[in-house]
This record gives C-alpha cells, sequence and structure tokens, in this order.
C-alpha cells in the first residue's frame, strides 16, 4: 500500500522541488538545471549503452563474460535515466547511483533485506510434498512410443 501512496506522490514532489528552486534561485536556475542534468543523463546513456556493447564484444572474443562491467553499465543507465527525469528528487538519486561506494552500500542493504523477506516467505509458507511414483523404463525402449506398442 505504501508503495501505490509513493508513485502517486512522486511527480508532486518532482514538481515541488522545482518549483522551490524557482523561488529560491530564479526561474532562469530552474531552466539551465533542467537542460542541463537532462544533457548529462542523454549521455550517461549513449556512454553505458557503448560501453556495454563494447565489452560485450570483447567478452565474445575472450569467452567469458564479466557481470561487474555490466552492473556499473547498467548502473550509468539508470543513472542516466533518473537525470533526464525533470525534478531534484531524481537527481539525487542519480547521485548516489553514480557515486560507486554509495551504490555498492545501497545494493548490498537492498539485497540482504530481500534475503531477509525470501527466508521470511519461505518460513511462513506451508511446504509443499509431490507423492508419487516411478517405473524405470528398459534403455531398448527408448526410442518407442510405450503407447503403440501391444
Amino acid at each position: 500500500m505504501r508503495v501505490r501512496w509513493i508513485i502517486a506522490l512522486y511527480p508532486w514532489l518532482e514538481l515541488w522541488s522545482l518549483i522551490e528552486l524557482g523561488v529560491a534561485k530564479g526561474l532562469l536556475t530552474v531552466v539551465l538545471w533542467v537542460v542541463l542534468t537532462f544533457t548529462v543523463g542523454g549521455v550517461l546513456i549513449r556512454r553505458a549503452g557503448a560501453n556495454s556493447l563494447a565489452r560485450l564484444q570483447l567478452a565474445r572474443l575472450e569467452g567469458q563474460l564479466s557481470q561487474q562491467f555490466l552492473g556499473d553499465d547498467m548502473a550509468l543507465a539508470v543513472a542516466g535515466l533518473l537525470l533526464v527525469i525533470p525534478g531534484l528528487v531524481s537527481d539525487v538519486f542519480a547521485g548516489v547511483i553514480l557515486i560507486g561506494p554509495l551504490r555498492r552500500g545501497v545494493l548490498t542493504l537492498l539485497v540482504s533485506r530481500l534475503a531477509r523477506r525470501e527466508d521470511r516467505a519461505a518460513n511462513d509458507s506451508e511446504k509443499v510434498i509431490i507423492d508419487g511414483e516411478f517405473e524405470e523404463v528398459p534403455s531398448k525402449s527408448l526410442g518407442k512410443d510405450p503407447r503403440n506398442t501391444p
């Protein structure tokens, strides 16, 4: 239920942050801020895409793929997307993503919370046991359809 409220209030919070910036610094500052963050976000998205393609081609040649590098490229793309959204709240989140140690700390926190939630859900739910029988099939009849044999 809380997530719905956050999603409903988020655009208004972004708008309010821009209005407050305009009141404090002026309309020109707001317009420059939005144009600057939009441009930087677009550059980050392009760079992340180019880096991902280059790393994928290199991984294809070497035969191994590094998840950390692709994760960093995805983080750049998400930060770029947040910067393209006008407003100061999304810009703060983009800043957290762009700073490596903060990104890793937030990621560790989220993963541990999700693991605890999964553990709680596994302990609370009933375990399902499927009971059944099996019959070993001789190796001679593996290629034949048992329904067609008399």
